[in-house]
């Protein structure tokens, strides 16, 4: 939870090209519940510079099924 108590999810997402840290604010259990450490997940968001480095704001994730990863 942030300082005035909403929750949010800070998550490293991470591909062959590399990794960026995302964002995603005014989340709930239910969204963090749904993923583990290692999942492959399917992200919807934007992207913006942040203190130097770049980030992900995202509006939606979604754990992937691992069969359809290549």
């Amino acid at each position: 939870a942030n300082r005035n108590g909403n929750l949010y999810l800070q998550v490293r997402l991470t591909d062959r090209t590399g990794s960026v840290t995302g964002m995603m604010w005014n989340a709930n259990d239910q969204i963090y519940g749904s993923i583990d450490n290692g999942d492959y997940v399917r992200v919807q968001g934007t992207t913006q510079f942040y203190n130097g480095g770049l980030q992900m704001i995202v509006n939606r994730v979604e754990k992937a099924d691992r069969s359809r990863i290549d």
